[in-house]
């Protein structure tokens, strides 16, 4: 009888403990995805920082040489897998708001240096 009476205490602490754990690494998680996610999206955003200072130097120079456009492409690269990965992780509000974002005067940057 006080083996069974053990058994139960454990098994209802056991149960206890995952349950705690279970929700410890849940909010750990959706902490970490959060943070992925925000982090990716400053990446994002500084590429296209830096993408809009070249490209506005290339106009504002008539400076379409090999290197400046390299370096365009890169940064379109970069930000284009910052912005998947911020995509993968985030939250459906962060993506809400990812897509309120106006990139038109990125896109015109864009099409006039590439064209």
């Amino acid at each position: 009888h006080v083996a069974k009476l053990y058994r139960k205490a454990l098994t209802s602490l056991r149960k206890n403990e995952l349950a705690r754990l279970r929700k410890e690494l849940s909010d750990e998680k959706y902490i970490s995805q959060n943070i992925i996610a925000y982090t990716n999206f400053l990446y994002a955003k500084e590429y296209a920082g830096i993408e809009r200072a070249i490209g506005l130097n290339v106009l504002a120079n008539k400076n379409k040489n090999h290197l400046n456009l390299h370096k365009f492409n890169t940064l379109i690269s970069k930000q284009a897998l910052h912005n998947d990965l911020f995509l993968k992780f985030a939250t459906s509000d962060f993506k809400k708001l990812f897509s309120s974002f106006s990139f038109s005067s990125l896109d015109t940057i864009r099409k006039t240096i590439l064209k």
